[in-house]
């Protein structure tokens, strides 16, 4: 699905970089070799990066308690 409209970015382009950015939407859009434009897209792109991230932390978790 496309998130970007600006620049026909989907959720899953999205979902590849999420976890370089930082939390930062700016560094999504660095990561894809693009800058957003409207803005319109920033809520999606955040929850992509907060998901990205709570999956990180729960596989950080699991490890943790495999060790």
């Amino acid at each position: 699905m496309i998130i970007c409209n600006c620049n026909a970015i989907s959720d899953k382009d999205f979902k590849k970089v999420a976890h370089y950015a930082d939390g930062s939407i700016k560094k999504c859009f660095s990561a894809l070799d693009k800058r957003p434009n409207c803005g319109r897209c920033f809520t999606g792109i955040q929850n992509i990066i907060d998901l990205a991230h709570a999956d990180y932390i729960a596989a950080e978790k699991l490890k943790k308690s495999v060790a």
